[in-house]
């Protein structure tokens, strides 16, 4: 197996010494490993848990340095269960590399640490939006931002039925909107339309909570929305631009609890409040990634500080 050629392949801007060091942990790794100076294939990288039981014994800030050479050997199964797992374990090393203890709390920048607030803050945001008739809009939307942060796209949702739903799923014809799927028992957010659409594409996510669900439900009675209605409408009774809904969060939050929050900050707000071991919170992390969805490394690399 040429080495050399895989790291080319996927990563051509390496240096020549970043190179040589990356060959030279794939051998040293074989050889603990499998006990063979020779690198025959990457099939020595199935066994997970033994590989994970040797880089135990290998210092933090060295073992990030074989996650990434494992993960540029496997760059070609992406979607398997075996790159996650890698992928997850690098992620769990560089949060304890940041922090350097077990118990941490997930923090913004200073320059936004005005917009965090905390979760029992948030939640009386929803709690006060609820009792007012006024703002049940605003409600179902913070409501589904605690669960699902999604961006700015949160606006443009329109309802459709979960049969006539998964007849377009079964058709060639292509769903090109945001949807909220209304099952007798199920409910799905679709989105098609977002920030990072052409890196992720379509994406589908079961909303499960069952109060959440009991909300939608209740919104689409009180409001008689019908299928291919917009979900939230504006004093025109237009669909919210991003700009629309962005400003409607923002001066919302700000009349009952004082701070202007936006679908960015409420992200924030969910990962400045969750704490726990390095796994919990590496999961937790890679789950709200997910759902936004932007890349794990991006949330780890710009939002996971040590509170001071």
């Amino acid at each position: 197996m040429n080495i050399e050629n895989i790291i080319a392949l996927v990563k051509p801007n390496l240096s020549p010494t970043t190179v040589k060091k990356y060959i030279g942990f794939v051998k040293k790794l074989n050889k603990l490993v499998s006990n063979e100076d020779e690198v025959k294939d990457t099939n020595f990288l199935d066994d997970y848990d033994k590989i994970n039981e040797v880089l135990q014994s290998i210092k933090e800030a060295n073992r990030k340095n074989y996650y990434t050479i494992i993960l540029i050997l496997l760059d070609d199964k992406k979607d398997t269960e075996l790159y996650e797992k890698y992928n997850k374990a690098k992620m769990q090393n560089n949060l304890f590399l940041k922090t350097k203890k077990e118990d941490i709390n997930v923090v913004n920048s200073q320059t936004q640490q005005d917009k965090i607030i905390s979760i029992e803050e948030y939640d009386k945001l929803i709690e006060l939006t609820n009792k007012d008739p006024k703002y049940k809009m605003d409600n179902l939307i913070f409501n589904i931002l605690r669960y699902y942060p999604i961006r700015n796209e949160i606006g443009s949702f329109k309802l459709i039925g979960l049969e006539m739903y998964n007849k377009h799923k079964k058709s060639d014809i292509e769903l090109k909107e945001n949807f909220i799927v209304i099952g007798k028992r199920k409910i799905i957010m679709y989105r098609t339309n977002y920030k990072t659409a052409n890196k992720y594409g379509n994406i589908e996510n079961d909303i499960v909570e069952r109060d959440l669900k009991k909300s939608i439900r209740d919104y689409v009675n009180d409001f008689n929305k019908g299928e291919g209605d917009y979900f939230f409408l504006n004093n025109n009774n237009e669909a919210y631009s991003h700009d629309a809904i962005s400003l409607r969060l923002a001066n919302t939050s700000n009349k009952f609890i004082g701070v202007k929050l936006s679908s960015s900050s409420i992200f924030k707000i969910l990962l400045a409040n969750k704490k726990g071991s390095t796994k919990e919170i590496t999961d937790y992390i890679v789950n709200m990634s997910r759902i936004r969805p932007t890349d794990p490394k991006t949330v780890l690399q710009n939002y996971v500080y040590e509170k001071k």
